[in-house]
């Protein structure tokens, strides 16, 4: 198996080449790296512990086909050529796609199959998510690589352990399985890489040695005349290596200006369209603070409403209890009335009667002659006295009828009052009962408005700090601008500084050849 690119066509060479130094670009951005995969660890975690993991976890699996669909081309385009030439860990990484197929397909199974199927696709999906990104991870930053499979290796048996100890088990054994491979295949890549070096070194050292022997042997201006060759060589494919770096820094240059430009005029229009928001929710804010206040006033008024409403009742109950009240004393005074015309009665027969024994005492009188005229004058009081009797018993009889048509009036009069008491009560219970479900509706409404203008002020907030995020970045993006500007300036100082120093040594060289 070679361990450098010595043997390999020129063309598999470069490739290969690049793809070393796509590593080395890579493992550059350990930082970066190491964040995508805590990120990665959080997402795992949390498809294992939310109870709405499902769409979560075919998000992964769009996400996972995607990749492998994106490498299985890169790898039939032009990678497959070089997976023969290359060591095990490069053989690793080109194959990470159909890897990835075959290790969803079969080791959900492996891991230990459970009823529910959700269980099978988030152990499965851990187990291939785990491989597939340590596997590049190991070749690029081995110490970043291992603290990561550690940390995925370690969520995943504890998630694994919540299903059953067998599932934990059995994942614990596949992955110090796994990390053991790995490491050896490491450890192995490092070793065929520091033997590589070790030959590039001893290379080096006989290389110079023959030319030190070349040296003895040409003559020297057969030397100087070569290594005038070779300068030339280089001055001409620096100076079209500086000539496209040049012509690529002018285009990135143009276009970063052009999309900076497009970026203010967007930012412009975006802060115009801010402020109009920002303006027009400051307004809608203040018109509901103004009806919530109007709203409350309402509602203020609807319970004094209330309140006083609820003591008229009140007033008028009282009412109807006072006519009840008064009625029946009406009758009882009734029932007075009608003992007293008895009475009346009785003393007018009893004076009647008096009257006729008055009149017998007379007659009686008148035959006695001289004898019974004092019992003749006795007679005669008696019956002036019941005359008198008789008669303020019927004044008295009238009175009474007079005090009962007036309490018969007065009882009709109260009654007409307790009805109209009563309607009024009713009335004033409806009048209640409205107020009630007026000061409910109000309420409800004074807490939609109150909600309403929350909603608006927190509105108004997120526009002005949209506006103040669209102030930044229209800064950021003149930084950007200036910053292009200079670069270009930096590229073309560069660039006659090179052309410069080719000219003198082009100068040099056509001095010493003169020479």
């Amino acid at each position: 198996m070679p361990s450098n690119s010595s043997s390999l066509p020129a063309r598999d060479a470069e490739l290969l080449n690049s793809e070393h130094e796509g590593f080395v670009t890579f493992a550059r951005n350990a930082l970066a790296s190491a964040i995508l995969n805590f990120a990665a660890v959080v997402a795992v975690a949390a498809m294992l512990w939310r109870p709405d993991r499902v769409p979560l976890l075919a998000g992964w699996v769009a996400a996972t086909a995607a990749y492998s669909l994106s490498m299985g081309l890169d790898i039939a385009a032009w990678r497959s050529r070089l997976y023969e030439r290359s060591p095990w860990p490069m053989r690793i990484v080109h194959l990470r796609a159909p890897l990835l197929g075959l290790i969803w397909g079969a080791l959900p199974w492996v891991a230990g199959a459970t009823p529910d199927p959700r269980e099978n696709i988030a152990i499965g999906l851990v187990i291939t998510g785990m491989i597939a990104s340590g596997m590049t991870r190991f070749v690029v930053v081995p110490r970043a690589a291992l603290i990561y499979g550690v940390t995925l290796s370690a969520t995943a048996i504890l998630s694994f352990a919540q299903y059953s100890a067998g599932t934990a088990l059995t994942a614990a054994i596949l992955l110090v399985l796994y990390l053991t491979f790995m490491t050896r295949h490491v450890t192995a890549y490092g070793a065929t890489l520091a033997e590589a070096v070790r030959g590039r070194n001893a290379a080096i050292e006989s290389s110079r040695e023959r030319s030190q022997l070349q040296q003895s042997a040409l003559a020297e201006r057969d030397e100087t005349s070569r290594r005038h060759g070779e300068l030339m060589e280089i001055v001409t494919a620096f100076r079209q290596s500086m000539a496209g770096f040049q012509d690529v820094v002018r285009r990135e240059t143009c276009g970063i200006a052009a999309s900076t430009a497009s970026l203010s005029n967007t930012a412009e229009t975006t802060a115009s369209q801010a402020g109009a928001a920002r303006n027009a929710a400051a307004s809608a804010t203040g018109e509901i603070d103004a009806i919530a206040a109007s709203t409350g006033h309402l509602n203020d008024a609807i319970a004094l409403i209330g309140e006083r409403t609820y003591r008229a009742g009140t007033v008028i109950s009282d009412t109807v209890s006072i006519s009840a009240t008064a009625m029946s004393d009406i009758a009882q005074l009734s029932g007075v009335m009608q003992g007293i015309t008895g009475i009346v009665e009785m003393i007018q027969a009893i004076a009647g009667r008096t009257n006729l024994l008055a009149l017998n005492a007379t007659i009686e009188a008148a035959r006695a002659g001289e004898a019974g005229r004092g019992f003749s004058v006795v007679a005669a009081e008696v019956k002036g006295l019941a005359a008198q009797t008789a008669e303020a018993s019927n004044e008295i009889i009238t009175r009474i009828g007079a005090i009962g048509a007036s309490a018969a009036n007065v009882t009709r009069s109260i009654e007409a009052i307790r009805q109209a008491v009563l309607d009024v009560h009713d009335v004033t219970h409806a009048i209640v009962s409205a107020v009630e479900e007026q000061r409910t509706a109000t309420a409800a409404m004074s807490s939609n408005i109150d909600s309403a203008a929350d909603h608006s002020r927190q509105a108004t907030e997120r526009v002005e700090q949209a506006y103040s995020a669209v102030g930044e970045t229209k800064s950021e993006i003149e930084k950007a601008r200036q910053a292009a500007e200079i670069m270009a300036e930096v590229a073309g100082s560069l660039t006659t500084s090179v052309e410069g120093f080719l000219h003198r040594m082009e100068a040099v060289n056509a001095r010493e050849r003169a020479a």
